[in-house]
């Protein structure tokens, strides 16, 4: 091959690429700082990275929802009173903001009587999943372990 011809040979032509074609991530003027810690944020976090204190001012797009161990205390979500409503397309939509499998939550949703949709660990966790299921059609109540016991 003809070294004149190949521009790989000559290393300066890396010089001139781009280190990336896009911005990754979020800008600076984009984080947000918990209130606890003072420790920078994504806005898409519900909770601090650093101390997993609850972000105030995020914007949510899916719930951190993890399962809490049987000594933590949560909030249950309790869905009930079908309207008419498409289950699937609840399900699926519910399942992607809560990172969970949609095939379980459409066997939940389609109950024909009051059943929990999901255990979380903030108030305002189950208050989101709630809201959710009520522009579906669904009544929903929030219960705290507390109460439970």
């Amino acid at each position: 091959m003809d070294e004149k011809t190949d521009k790989t040979s000559d290393p300066e032509w890396l010089r001139n690429l781009p280190l990336r074609g896009e911005e990754i991530g979020f800008s600076p003027d984009q984080m947000i700082a918990c209130k606890a810690c003072d420790k920078l944020n994504a806005p898409n976090r519900a909770a601090c990275l650093y101390c997993g204190a609850r972000i105030e001012g995020s914007s949510i797009e899916r719930l951190d929802v993890r399962e809490l161990e049987g000594w933590e205390k949560g909030f249950n979500v309790i869905a009930g009173g079908l309207a008419d409503s498409n289950v699937r397309t609840a399900a699926d939509k519910l399942a992607a903001f809560m990172s969970a499998d949609p095939e379980a939550i459409n066997t939940i949703l389609g109950a024909d009587a009051r059943v929990p949709v999901a255990r979380v660990e903030f108030a305002d966790q189950a208050a989101a999943i709630s809201k959710m299921l009520s522009e579906f059609g669904w009544d929903c109540i929030t219960i705290p372990d507390e109460d439970l016991l």
